[in-house]
């Protein structure tokens, strides 16, 4: 177990402020200083072309969405 430093930007944008705080209309977003860290990301907005080279870590992960 290790301990991390809390960061906080000041002035970030609504949806980041509100994730991190129980009051509406907070600018500060605050989380650990290892945040990410060591995490492989996809974003991704209609699909992913599993037969691309770089795309290619993506087949051995969990794959979610949801439907409105």
């Amino acid at each position: 177990m290790t301990a991390n430093a809390i960061v906080e930007q000041q002035g970030a944008p609504w949806g980041l402020g509100r994730i991190s705080n129980r009051q509406k209309g907070s600018t500060t977003y605050r989380y650990d200083d290892s945040a990410g860290n060591g995490a492989c990301v996809y974003v991704l907005d209609t699909g992913i072309e599993t037969t691309h080279p770089v795309s290619g870590a993506a087949k051995s992960c969990r794959l979610m969405w949801f439907e409105n």
